[in-house]
This record gives structure tokens, C-alpha cells and sequence, in this order.
């Protein structure tokens, strides 16, 4: 059974009844549909009902579903379609923040420029930049590149900042105060993502492109 481990972790961790339910509607669909070779829009459903749900447990396992299906269903793909288009920012939000490494890029490039697109939701744009890191698609530098000249949010355009240089780049340097640098740089994969880790550098040690790219190469674990 493909959702067994969530059944597991819905058995164990989840307490409310109508938590529990909604979990194991959206498991029963899962597991019915992840193996046709079509399927209709209103299968989907009980998936739909986690994914579009506020707690944070039940909706990463409907969003994680609905991604997983969209790898090789087209009426999957437009349910997140649906959703990074939705009235309410939670729903945009929670659907860009459980996407998946293994989805079509063609597709995944689509749900990330709508997301850094959401005039409407901060947070949106924020895991739009972060997922474009993740899934180190470079064909979308231009595209941060735009979105960073149209960011009016500090806290956003500091987000799109450093991971557009993560990716352009490699790194990103940041200046806390006079002599006072951290250079952040991809790190290993963990948990099916790359980190990010920083470091704090004297600015004679990054003086020049080839000196930064030594001191990486000296820190990374």
C-alpha cells in the first residue's frame, strides 16, 4: 500500500477526529488512483479537501499527494493550477510549498513564475524563490531577476535575493555591518533539499571571484 507510512504517522501523531478522517479519505484516493492510467477531476477530491485544509499536518500530505499525481496526470496539474490561483493566500501558499523534485520542470517552472507573480501574497512569493532554489531551475534566473527590480517588500526582496544568487552565482555575500560579511553557498543535499550554510569571512578573504570560490570550496562540508 502506498500511503502505509502515512497511515502509520496519521495513526500515531493525529489526535482530531476530523483531522483523522479527512487524512484518510485523501490516503483511500491516493492509493486508488496513483496506479490508472486516467483518472476524473472529482476523484481528486478528498485529495483537494487536505490540501485546501489550515492544518499544517493535514494539508503537506494532500499537497504532497496532488504534486505526486500531477508527475503523470494532467487533471492533477490542473487542480494545482486551481490552487496557485485561488481566492485565499493559504491555499496558494500551502500547494507552492509542498512541491516535488520529480514533477515535470515544464510544469514546475509554471506553478513557480505564477507563485513569485502573487501580488497579493508575500509568503507566496517567498517559497516561489525558495522553490526555485530547490529545484535549481536556472532557466528561471531571468525571471527572478525581474521579479527582484519589482519587489517593494524588504523582507521578500531580501528572500529573492539571496536565492537568485544562489543559483546565478553560487553564492551570496551579505554585509551586516563595516567588516562584518557571512558568505552563504549551497551545501550537501539533506532531507531532499540542498541546505544553505553561512559563514562569516573578512573582506580579504573574498577580495576577488577566485577567492571566494576557495573559501567555499575550503568550508563545505
Amino acid at each position: 500500500m502506498p500511503t502505509e507510512r502515512t497511515r502509520n504517522f496519521i495513526e500515531e501523531f493525529i489526535d482530531d477526529e476530523e483531522q483523522r478522517l479527512i487524512l484518510v479519505a485523501s490516503c483511500n484516493a491516493f492509493d486508488r488512483l496513483e496506479t490508472k492510467l486516467t483518472i476524473e477531476p472529482s476523484e481528486l477530491q478528498p485529495i483537494v479537501n487536505a490540501a485546501k485544509n489550515k492544518h499544517k499536518a493535514v494539508w503537506q500530505i494532500g499537497g504532497d499527494f496532488l504534486w505526486r499525481l500531477s508527475i503523470n496526470h494532467e487533471e492533477a496539474r490542473n487542480v494545482i493550477r486551481t490552487l496557485i490561483h485561488s481566492r485565499y493566500v493559504d491555499e496558494r501558499f500551502q500547494i507552492m510549498a509542498c512541491i516535488r523534485k520529480d514533477v515535470p520542470v515544464s510544469f514546475s517552472k509554471e506553478i513557480i513564475r505564477e507563485g513569485i507573480a502573487d501580488t497579493k501574497g508575500k509568503r507566496v512569493r517567498e517559497k516561489a524563490a525558495q522553490a526555485f532554489f530547490d529545484l535549481n531551475i536556472k532557466e528561471l534566473v531571468p525571471d527572478f531577476e525581474i521579479a527582484l527590480d519589482k519587489e517593494q517588500n524588504e523582507e521578500t526582496k531580501e528572500s529573492i535575493r539571496m536565492h537568485l544568487h544562489l543559483i546565478r552565482d553560487g553564492y551570496y555575500l551579505k554585509k551586516y555591518r563595516e567588516n562584518h560579511l557571512t558568505l552563504f553557498f549551497p551545501n550537501k543535499e539533506e532531507w531532499g533539499g540542498i541546505s544553505i550554510c553561512g559563514i562569516s569571512v573578512k573582506p580579504e578573504e573574498i577580495s576577488n571571484e577566485k577567492m571566494i570560490k576557495e573559501t567555499i570550496n575550503k568550508r563545505r562540508r
